[in-house]
């Protein structure tokens, strides 16, 4: 209700102001805003505010990555992932975290109109280039070679089916995981 009232003619100008002071405060000094044709935030679950995303940025495109849950939920709690009320203590809380996330994206992408592309993770590293181009025309930026230059980027990549090794460990949180999976057109 109170994303709703912030929609609202009289308010209109307060969702502005939110949105710059977002800016403001995300976007690094250095950058030059006015010249800035993109921003990306990553910071993890994003997903939890796609309303107030939606009403501060109506026409930017949203790029959501998904990867395996069982991925997800290995990773977060093989590193002690601390976002979302440090549910990655245990497996089985992290399992059901990720499922309220889920469902919630879900829940948003039913209710919302926005500019949505899902793409899956998996699929970037089997076919890069036309992930990429898939990705950079639902934007509408040209095809850069240069995109396809990951290793000359300085970060950490995320393994793809790294839960296979776990299996025996992760059994319990399958059936928390069994319909999401399947619904992210995964399989176990």
């Amino acid at each position: 209700e109170a994303l709703a009232e912030l929609h609202m003619a009289d308010h209109r100008d307060d969702l502005i102001a939110l949105r710059d002071h977002y800016l403001r405060r995300a976007t690094p000094p250095a950058l030059d805003r006015a010249r800035q044709r993109w921003f990306i935030d990553r910071v993890p679950l994003n997903e939890t505010d796609l309303g107030l995303i939606t009403l501060l940025f109506p026409e930017s495109p949203l790029l959501y990555v998904v990867r395996h849950p069982l991925d997800v939920v290995l990773s977060c709690v093989s590193n002690l992932i601390t976002a979302g009320f440090n549910c990655a203590h245990a497996l089985e809380t992290a399992a059901r975290h990720y499922v309220l996330i889920a469902d919630l994206v879900t829940h948003y992408r039913a209710e919302l109109t926005m500019p949505f592309l899902q793409i899956r993770y998996e699929d970037l590293v089997d076919d890069q280039e036309a992930t990429v181009r898939h990705v950079l025309a639902f934007i509408g930026e040209k095809f850069d070679p240069s995109c396809l230059a990951f290793t000359e980027k300085r970060r950490h990549a995320s393994a793809r089916y790294r839960y296979r090794n776990y299996l025996p460990h992760l059994k319990p949180v399958i059936p928390i995981l069994q319909q999401t999976i399947a619904r992210l057109g995964y399989q176990v």
